[in-house]
Order: structure tokens, then sequence, then C-alpha cells
């Protein structure tokens, strides 16, 4: 196939997934009885053939922050063999250190409050300091 049949995905460590092969092939394939056969899966997912969705719950084993690419190869009963590809990214969101995540709020301004601005705009930066 010329295009990416199936959207690249992005999970989480542990997450539990379901995610459904099927919704992303044309009703023509569908029809024609396509049978899909896939390579590459993170560890702990299975490929349900009955309901063409990839389940399972990803593993503690995965390679986190390198994609796998997912080969799918699609089986007509006309004999042709269609093949496209996909990466699925796993990353473990519990492992990024909260530290080195900033964020902050600034409160909108009022001009006709400036005093009162400025002494939100002092407290938040006192705490962002902390």
């Amino acid at each position: 196939m010329d295009s990416q049949l199936i959207p690249n995905q992005l999970d989480e460590l542990g997450a539990q997934i379901s995610f459904d092969i099927g919704h992303f092939l044309p009703d023509n394939m569908m029809k024609m009885g396509a049978v899909l056969k896939l390579h590459g899966i993170p560890p702990g997912l299975e490929y349900n053939a009955a309901r063409m969705r990839i389940e399972g719950v990803v593993t503690d084993d995965v390679i986190l922050g390198q994609p796998y690419t997912v080969q799918v190869k699609i089986y007509l009963n006309d004999s042709r063999i269609l093949t496209s590809d996909f990466n699925w990214l796993i990353r473990d969101v519990k492992a990024i250190d909260p530290a080195s995540v900033t964020t902050l709020a600034v409160p909108a301004l009022n001009n006709r409050e400036d005093a009162s601005a400025a002494a939100i705009l002092a407290a938040v930066a006192a705490n962002s300091a902390l």
C-alpha cells in the first residue's frame, strides 16, 4: 500500500489496550474477507483476529522511547497481499522527573487593579521559586 493505513500509536507503560485495527480497513476489504497478520507488536499485546483488535496490557519488558514498527499484512480472498506499517511508541510517564517539568499559571491582569495584579504575580513567582 502506498499510504499508512493505521495511524501511529502512543501508549503508557502498564496501559490496558483494546485497539480496533478493523476500524481502519476500508469497507470493501471487510466485504472481501480480509485476514490480517501482525508482526512487531509490543510485549504484552496480542492480535485478536476474531475481534480485529490488538489487546492486552503493555508489560515492563518493553523498550521505552523507541518505536516498535508494527507490520500489518492483509490477505485478500483474491490472493493479493497488502502491507502497511505503523509505529507504536511506549513511554513511562511515572519516570518523568517532576522537577524537570515547570508549570506556571499566570492569572489574567486587569489594568485597573495594578496593585492586586502585582501582588498576585509576586505570590506566583515566590511559589515557583520553591
